[in-house]
């Protein structure tokens, strides 16, 4: 079951952000928000493997001090199979 308010609090948050509307954000955040920025890199990978051909997508969240990574978080999509369509 998906919960409605979860989900209309992050599609909100989604267009406030993509609006650049300040408002709009401030109205979803609580004053004493924890936050804290990461920098953010996306990539998508396209595999053939004994299923066939899939696309992986993972987004990775990370922090670096002195030159090498501290911190890092990579959320996974799982293989995604293609359709013949899209070959």
């Amino acid at each position: 079951m998906t919960d409605t308010l979860t989900d209309a609090l992050a599609e909100g948050f989604v267009a406030a952000i993509a609006e650049h509307d300040s408002t709009a954000l401030m109205r979803l955040l609580t004053p004493d928000v924890d936050f804290r920025g990461l920098t953010r890199v996306g990539y998508r990978f396209d595999i053939t493997n004994a299923d066939g051909r899939s696309t992986v997508e993972q987004q990775a969240y990370y922090r670096v001090d002195g030159g090498q990574l501290t911190y890092l978080r990579i959320v996974c999509s799982g293989y995604r199979p293609q359709s013949e369509a899209a070959s």
